[in-house]
């Protein structure tokens, strides 16, 4: 294993000093640990629980869907393409966190690509999680429909009872 890239101001294991851009924001231990503080560690069990908690989400209800629309040969690749580009990306970003202290996904986005880009990749953030919530209301909407259907089947039928 590697020994981490230290920056100028940093020895092994004291804290880093002010950043500028830090300065008008207040220390909340509880919402933003410092990359240094022992209690930001994850155990396996609670950073195995998180995991298991996202997959069970709504990615594991829609991948059958997937399999069924692409094909079990081209949706194979596609998972394995997912799981190496998302583990590379992980671990670039703990790269960019350790070596920099950054605390947050865009102090570090702003760390390695300077301000300019910080709007750019905020943009793309706000836009990836509308259509993740789009993507959520069709699943919910895919599951729910058919329980309601068939919990209150008079008040959703598409027949007209009235009279001309």
């Amino acid at each position: 294993m590697s020994k981490p890239i230290l920056l100028p101001h940093q020895d092994s294991m004291a804290p880093p000093p002010p950043r500028p851009h830090d300065a008008h924001v207040p220390d909340i231990e509880i919402l933003n640990p410092q990359h240094y503080c022992p209690t930001r560690q994850a155990t396996l069990v609670s950073a195995t629980f998180a995991l298991v908690a996202t997959i069970v989400g709504g990615g594991i209800l829609s991948i059958p869907l997937a399999f069924e629309k692409c094909g079990l040969v081209l949706a194979t690749i596609l998972i394995l393409l997912s799981i190496v580009t998302t583990d590379f990306s992980l671990y670039i970003l703990c790269s960019v966190s350790r070596r920099t202290g950054a605390g947050s996904y865009l102090e570090a986005c702003r760390v390695a690509f300077g301000t300019g880009l910080e709007f750019a990749v905020t943009t793309m953030l706000f836009v990836f999680l509308l259509f993740v919530i789009c993507a959520y209301m069709v699943l919910i909407r895919d599951i729910w429909t058919p329980i309601v259907l068939l919990m209150a089947p008079p008040f959703f039928s598409t027949t007209d009872t009235g009279s001309e």
